[in-house]
């Protein structure tokens, strides 16, 4: 639920989106500038990851991230995203560790639990019982809803701490949403699957009233359409005042995201356009090799900066140089070598849905490449079965792309988005070694019947460098082409039905 920093869109942000900010409202303001405040507790059993969701959720690297216990000491407040009238705020907290000790007082008191607001514990002495005691704190007296996550590669009858743990919750009184985290994307991603996720996990805890509802809400895969389920979940719980509250975020929320939505498509077209009008002069003494990356050069130089410009608007990191382009010192000598997709990873199970070119010929061991030591990742995506399949001889000496490399080349700037709009930003920076192959399938999937329109838009590129009109229209049918796709794949992920 991230207010991005839209680094492109600075002016129009300015009059309707504010940015996040790590400053508590003041005290001191007048009750008439006061926003209504939504408040959110994330809590989780100590070391789950509750900082490394809270920097998805917000966008920004908060608190400190370590594989150890009670990394996070103290509770700390963001807000997510807010309005002039209304906020949306996050509390990271200190993890659970052994609550045995207050789960005995709190049944020896009958339940009640407002002497855990001045019980007196030692940091230093037994840090584990402060920490629980922090945020047990923080829940009675911020909360307005609980986010509460635990760890699903756990079976639900295995995670004894997660019984414990929503007794002490129950005694607090705040509604809870339980959130699961680290789902394997890779295994099987489907909606159905998360949906019996969610059902597995609250029919295991239904003897718990607080427990309201489950949500899958990954800290490393994510999509603003389930955090806009989680506003929605979120909702029912809150007075009145505050239901509208939280309507005027979900609304900002939407129009921030059409406004990334539509900054990325302007920017993929701008690239396509480039690519359809592509062009190189062949040496007479040139090989097919060295032409075709001397065109490639020109066009991943494109795709990086389109790279640039999502990664931006998503608020999330590139790892190096490579972004997602394939490992040059990986490539080198994998040319003649029988690959399985699992160990060719990114180059040809990242995106090359269609199991075709040169990242095909390269599992199956039949292309040699210049040696491999400048096939880039890109190549391995629009390759054919041979260069004579991608290129194209114009008159005069000079090559282009063929209109089936070029269609593969839009698949590939949809895929571009969905993997860095999924990409959270608590996984770290983008790496070419963390593929989701069924991205990539999606694409190939929802684009197929589409493929003689994205020819016909590769015809309308050929029009005068200076043609307004026709450049116009290309962009028009490029965004009609392009938001086609991406809606059949995200009602693919998110259907209505399976959420309900």
């Amino acid at each position: 639920m991230t207010p991005r920093s839209l680094v492109s869109l600075t002016a129009m942000a300015a009059t309707e989106i504010q940015g996040p900010s790590l400053e508590a409202p003041s005290p001191f303001k007048e009750a008439s500038e006061r926003r209504t405040e939504i408040v959110l507790s994330l809590v989780s059993h100590t070391n789950i990851g509750k900082t490394t969701l809270a920097r998805t959720l917000l966008g920004e690297d908060v608190g400190e991230v370590a594989d150890r216990e009670h990394v996070t000491e103290t509770a700390s407040r963001r807000e997510m995203i807010h309005t002039h009238k209304a906020a949306l705020i996050l509390w990271d907290t200190p993890g659970f560790g052994h609550i045995g000790k207050l789960l005995k007082r709190l049944r020896r008191e009958n339940g009640a639990a407002g002497w855990i607001m001045n019980e007196v514990v030692d940091r230093f002495f037994n840090r584990s019982l402060y920490c629980s005691l922090e945020a047990a704190r923080n829940v009675r007296s911020e909360a307005d809803l609980v986010l509460y996550l635990v760890n699903v590669r756990e079976e639900p009858e295995d995670a004894a701490y997660v019984n414990a743990e929503l007794e002490l919750l129950q005694a607090l009184e705040k509604p809870v949403i339980m959130i699961l985290n680290q789902v394997d994307w890779d295994r099987d991603p489907t909606p159905l699957r998360m949906k019996e996720l969610e059902n597995r996990w609250k029919q295991s805890f239904s003897r718990y009233p607080c427990l309201c509802n489950v949500l899958v809400l990954d800290a490393f895969t994510r999509a603003w359409h389930q955090e806009l389920r989680l506003m929605d979940l979120i909702e029912p719980h809150l007075t009145p005042d505050k239901q509208t509250a939280l309507a005027m975020i979900r609304n900002q929320w939407v129009r921030q995201y059409e406004q990334i939505k539509t900054s990325a498509i302007e920017q993929a077209g701008r690239l396509f356009l480039f690519a359809c009008r592509q062009h190189t002069k062949q040496r007479p003494d040139q090989g097919k090799a060295e032409t075709f990356h001397a065109l490639l050069a020109e066009l991943q130089n494109q795709m990086d900066a389109y790279l640039d410009h999502l990664i931006a608007l998503f608020h999330i990191e590139s790892s190096g140089q490579a972004r997602l382009q394939a490992d040059i010192q990986q490539l080198a000598g994998l040319a003649g070598k029988a690959l399985s997709e699992t160990r060719s990873g990114l180059l040809a199970g990242a995106l090359s849905g269609a199991g075709t070119g040169l990242a095909a010929d390269l599992m199956s061991g039949g292309l040699t490449v210049g040696g491999g030591a400048l096939l880039g990742f890109l190549g391995g995506y629009l390759g054919g079965a041979s260069y004579a399949s991608v290129m194209n001889r114009l008159p005069r000496g000079r090559v282009s792309w063929k209109k089936p490399a070029l269609i593969q080349f839009f698949k590939l700037t949809i895929t571009y988005y969905l993997v860095t709009s999924h990409h959270g930003r608590g996984k770290g920076p983008l790496k070419a070694e963390e593929p989701n192959q069924y991205l990539t399938i999606l694409v190939e999937r929802h684009t197929r019947d589409l493929e003689r329109d994205i020819g016909t838009l590769c015809k309308m590129a050929a029009s005068p460098e200076h043609d307004e009109e026709a450049i116009k229209s290309f962009h028009k049918q490029f965004e009609t082409l392009f938001g086609k796709v991406l809606t059949r794949v995200l009602a693919t992920l998110f259907p209505r039905g399976i959420q309900s």
